[in-house]
């Protein structure tokens, strides 16, 4: 069970594994969605204007539900693709598993990555004043290269423990795999929560009015700047 240590008007949610179940406890007008892994898809139960997306690790395609004018991608597991389906000023890039790279289709002043599989690391091409993590899988280790005033984070899941390496006035937790439990270290008015679910990890980055999270299936990496 993942409760509810620290929130503001945003989203809560618990996470039931024993039924394969995020159920709503409270929510705004953001994104509630509810993860059902027996059936492998996320469905849409209340939304505003963002992004709503769909997952079916069946077909392995991630399909557009609905959207405004933020990032909307298709995941195409099996041709190993992210496509471009719509945009908006921020990043855009594509995924192409084949030769280990994630290519850069297009940008602003935002955050530029290179997803290398092979080599198991997330290289800096191109950052503005936001976070700018390296993540090495072969070493289990998320290393911080640059950041700003936000959240820097490092994760070793060896010992199953997210660390704190520099943060700001945000929300600093740590996720210990072992005993199945998100601790709260430091917080503020936000929420950013971490979810670890049979190796799927939803990890929301809650800053400015936007949303960022993390998606990890089985060495999938979805990230949505």
């Amino acid at each position: 069970m993942i409760k509810q240590l620290g929130c503001d008007d945003r989203l809560v949610i618990a996470l039931d594994n024993h039924d394969h179940m995020i159920k709503q406890l409270g929510c705004d007008d953001r994104l509630i969605i509810a993860l059902d892994n027996h059936d492998h898809m996320i469905k849409q139960l209340g939304c505003d204007d963002r992004l709503i997306i769909a997952l079916d690790n069946q077909d392995h395609m991630i399909k557009q539900l609905g959207h405004d004018d933020c990032l909307i991608i298709a995941l195409s597991i099996h041709y190993h693709m992210i496509k471009q389906l719509g945009r908006d000023d921020r990043l855009i890039i594509a995924l192409d598993n084949h030769d280990n790279m994630t290519k850069q289709l297009g940008r602003n002043d935002c955050l530029i990555i290179a997803l290398v599989y092979h080599d198991h690391m997330i290289k800096q091409l191109g950052h503005d004043d936001c976070l700018i993590i390296a993540l090495s899988i072969h070493y289990h280790m998320i290393k911080q290269l640059g950041c700003d005033d936000r959240l820097s984070i490092a994760l070793d899941n060896h010992d199953h423990m997210t660390k704190q390496l520099g943060s700001d006035d945000r929300l600093i937790i740590a996720l210990d795999n072992h005993d199945h439990m998100i601790k709260q270290l430091s917080h503020d008015d936000c929420l950013i929560i971490a979810i670890k679910i049979h190796d799927y990890l939803i990890t929301q980055f809650d800053r400015d009015d936007h949303l960022i999270i993390s998606l990890t299936i089985h060495d999938y990496l979805i990230t949505y700047f």
